[in-house]
């Protein structure tokens, strides 16, 4: 039976190597980190994950399975100021490599809580100064990661494309502890992988307040993600997006009975001659659009003068080109050049012949295929 394939992403780290490790009995198995390869027979390619050419890489490698155990936050969070845009543009190229591979494919990243599952009085910094709230600023760097895993979940539609986070809240170590004498001292640790290696009292004060688990027992929950059937909910638990998308508040029938109702009464409202937009919804072409198409569904202007007398005479175009320059000047200047004759042509080309009674429908029309792009 042919194997499928993974790649591991910070594979030689101490969780990575164990995931890499276990996979490797159902996938062929690719580790990819800037670190030196550690002592496994797993093939490696050494690259740094946040760089723009190793997603075109793995899109190469046309995997099966992504499993990510780069802690993303501790990354970017030693700089937050100036690693933020950073850290956003990551997730952007994340999603335009997870669009170029073919479906069925499942992105697993290895989160973090940040401080161990310990709230805002956590005591230990991992060797820095407290005052510089590093383990706060990781913190706040594995929310935004969540919240744009959560974000990439919902950009795929009905492809078959899973995106999931494992957040472990605990102290992670190995699972052996080494022991050395040299130049003149002994030294027994155990190794927290980036977090260094802690002394028995450094690691007995440690889990009296945090929680503690091994990489072995991180990767066995991996594995279960990764191997999760329709129907079985014991992974879910393990599985933050998923967790996540069950308890966002969506629209219930309530809820769309209540819009349906607005939007009739703000219709009726709106009859005769009113304003188009307030500019508020943006994009700027958005609001052009909406003031062009209201054009293009009432009129067939034949040549550029009958399209300026035509607009120039709509009391709503007036009006929404008067009401936004009042409150945003900047915008009102870009519509009065962009509502423009060659922009009206563009959308009378593509949805002249179209039988549409309100605005908003075309321009619905004109957003569905960059929707579909991403879905």
């Amino acid at each position: 039976m042919k194997k499928g394939i993974a790649l591991v992403l910070g594979g030689n780290g101490l969780i990575g190597r164990e995931v890499a490790l276990r996979m490797a009995q159902d996938y062929q198995v690719t580790s990819l980190d800037i670190s030196p390869q550690s002592s496994t027979n797993i093939p490696y390619k050494k690259t740094d994950i946040t760089d723009p050419a190793t997603l075109e890489l793995i899109v190469s490698l046309k995997p099966d399975v992504i499993v990510n155990c780069i802690n993303i936050a501790t990354i970017f969070s030693g700089s937050p100021a100036q690693n933020y845009s950073k850290l956003i543009a990551f997730y952007l190229e994340l999603y335009k490599t997870l669009k170029q591979l073919d479906p069925p494919i499942q992105y697993i990243q290895i989160g973090t809580t940040g401080s161990g599952g310990l709230g805002l009085d956590i005591p230990f910094t991992h060797g820095e100064r407290l005052e510089n709230l590093p383990i706060i600023n990781k913190a706040a760097f594995a929310g935004i990661g969540t919240s744009m895993l959560t974000l990439l979940s919902r950009s795929f539609g009905d492809k078959d494309v899973r995106v999931c986070e494992i957040k472990p809240g605990l102290a992670i170590f190995d699972s052996e502890m080494h022991s050395s004498s040299a130049e003149g001292w002994h030294t027994v640790t155990l190794r927290g992988g980036e977090s260094g290696n802690y002394t028995y009292n450094e690691l007995a004060l440690l889990t009296r307040f945090m929680g503690f688990s091994t990489a072995q027992r991180i990767a066995e929950k991996v594995l279960s993600v990764i191997r999760k059937k329709d129907g079985e909910k014991l992974p879910l638990s393990y599985d933050v997006i998923n967790a996540l998308n069950q308890t966002i508040i969506t629209q219930d029938k309530e809820d769309a009975a209540i819009r349906d109702s607005l939007l009739e009464r703000m219709e009726e409202a709106s009859r005769g001659e009113s304003i188009i937009a307030t500019g508020n919804l943006g994009p700027p072409s958005l609001t052009r659009d909406l003031i062009l198409g209201s054009i293009v569904i009432k009129n067939n202007c034949q040549d550029e003068s009958e399209f300026k007398k035509v607009f120039a005479e709509s009391e709503s175009c007036k009006q929404t080109l008067a009401y936004i320059s009042s409150i945003n000047e900047n915008l009102g200047v870009y519509l009065k050049t962009e509502c423009n004759y060659q922009n009206y042509l563009e959308q009378m080309k593509q949805y002249g012949n179209h039988r549409f009674i309100h605005v908003w429908e075309l321009v619905a029309e004109r957003l569905k295929p960059a929707i579909q792009s991403q879905s």
